[in-house]
């Protein structure tokens, strides 16, 4: 395997300093990072640079100059191959108001959604959002799987699911306003597999998950739909409960099998499975 020559720098830095820091060694190409010792206060870090014309001495020299006074860094020169380093993914940095410093996507471990505000309900910051998330994350073998995210709104459940690697998503939207907004959301995260309804009665498949993060009256309403639309013990995902409206949901479908129910501030999911034929 071909090796590279490269230059290894050694700093040890205040705890506080170390997205910063990070941050800056990513500016200047650094190959990878690793955290190497950690105390209460300081962190050790090895950072790798591919060697260039530029003496060593004079390349600290110059990371002296722009990183944190309280750095100290000592390098030195050893060949490695370049696929054994390990990098550490740090969070979005602002350098300084409006300048921010971001990993590359192929460096995040993390999902990345896309939301334009508009229309539709939805920047995911509210918590039956996050509840129905957690519900399609904890779903086990969703390559295997098809969903149908019922008032999708901007498209960010919906677009999670497709990111998660669901075999199949579609979505309903019944506002016409907001499935212009939704499509675009679809568009900014080259999600273009997902069909887009306007209506329950329009959608001709059955699917192993249906999600819907509606208010309680319209869950209700919705009830015999959304059984419908699901496959035998396939399962159901309901947000947008809080706890003085959950007798609605618990006496309407209560003739299912609730498999999990979790909870941020007032706000509760529920997850049922479908009995198969005769559920409704």
């Amino acid at each position: 395997m071909k090796t590279t020559e490269y230059y290894l720098v050694t700093l040890e830095i205040p705890s506080k300093e170390l997205d910063v820091v990070e941050g800056m060694l990513y500016l200047e190409g650094v190959e990878g990072i690793e955290e190497v010792a950690t105390t209460s206060s300081r962190i050790t870090l090895h950072a790798f640079f591919k060697k260039c014309p530029q003496p060593l001495e004079n390349f600290l020299e110059h990371l002296r100059q722009i990183l944190p006074s309280e750095t100290a860094l000592k390098g030195s020169v050893f060949k490695k191959d370049a696929t054994s380093f390990k990098s550490v993914v740090f969070d979005p940095l602002e350098l300084i108001p409006g300048v921010w410093i971001l990993p590359p996507p192929d460096m995040s471990k993390d999902e990345t959604i896309i939301i334009r505000p508009g229309m539709a309900f939805g920047t995911g910051r509210h918590e039956s959002t996050q509840l129905c998330a957690q519900g399609i994350q904890s779903l086990e073998n969703p390559e295997t799987k098809t969903l149908l995210d019922v008032g999708t709104g901007s498209g960010i459940l919906a677009i999670f699911a497709a990111k998660r690697g669901f075999k199949k998503v579609d979505a309903v939207e019944i506002d016409p306003s907001a499935r212009i907004n939704t499509r675009e959301n679809f568009e900014l995260n080259n999600v273009k597999s997902i069909q887009l309804f306007d209506d329950i009665n329009a959608v001709k498949n059955k699917y192993d998950v249906v999600t819907a993060n509606i208010d309680p009256p319209t869950l209700t309403f919705l009830h015999d739909a959304l059984i419908n639309h699901l496959n035998p013990n396939g399962e159901l995902i309901l947000c947008g409960i809080t706890e003085a409206q959950k007798e609605i949901i618990e006496s309407r479908f209560g003739h299912l099998k609730q498999t999990k129910q979790i909870q941020i501030n007032e706000w509760l999911c529920y997850h049922y499975k479908s009995l198969g034929r005769g559920s409704i």
